[in-house]
């Protein structure tokens, strides 16, 4: 995946490393794509928003904890 960030496109590998680093431009903008994603991926999926909200959040704290683990 590669998402353009401020006038440049991160690899996965680059998110991984500014996320590690703890840049807060980097890990804000990494959590809006995944929620964009997330979102527009199974909006017909869950049909109540607090289900989706809890499933998303449930799924990038685990995210989250395999990148800061090295995972």
């Amino acid at each position: 995946m590669i998402i353009k960030f401020v006038h440049k496109e991160l690899s996965d590998v680059e998110y991984i490393s500014e996320i590690s680093r703890h840049n807060p431009k980097v890990i804000e903008r990494f959590y809006n794509v995944c929620v964009k994603y997330f979102m527009q991926s199974y909006k017909d999926i869950f049909k109540r928003q607090d289900i989706k909200e809890d499933i998303f959040q449930q799924s990038f704290v685990k995210l989250w904890t395999e990148i800061e683990t090295g995972r």
